[in-house]
């Protein structure tokens, strides 16, 4: 089995198992929803904890971090070219606790919503 770089695997790509194409595309398309692993267990037609263990041996993520890390990179996306309330892209992302979404956003970004949007916007809203 192949293993990925975790940067390459943010989109569909043909070399990836067709699995974890179907994941990808679920997890981008759902995003700003609560998703189970058992729902993209079932996608990929494995148990759950064969899936966890599948996912992670084939691209080295942790599926929950996969996942948020699609949410931090719209997240990021929507800080920059909106003016929309941390709050509000937090929800739309798929993080209903504003703590956990900043505590997650800094672990990816190195700095909190706020800060990325004062350094990619001059005269951010909140």
């Amino acid at each position: 089995m192949q293993n990925y770089p975790k940067q390459e695997i943010f989109n569909e790509d043909q070399s990836f198992p067709t699995r974890i194409n179907k994941v990808i595309k679920y997890v981008k398309e759902n995003h700003g929803r609560q998703i189970k692993e058992n729902e993209v267990a079932a996608i990929a037609c494995l148990s759950e904890a064969a899936f966890c263990r599948f996912f992670k041996k084939t691209t080295g993520w942790r599926f929950i971090d996969y996942v948020n890390e699609v949410r931090i990179m719209e997240a990021a996306l929507l800080l920059s070219e909106t003016m929309d309330t941390v709050a509000n892209i937090a929800y739309t992302t798929g993080f209903y606790i504003p703590h956990y979404f900043n505590k997650i956003f800094k672990r990816s970004k190195g700095i909190t919503p706020r800060e990325f949007r004062q350094r990619c916007c001059p005269n951010p809203k909140d």
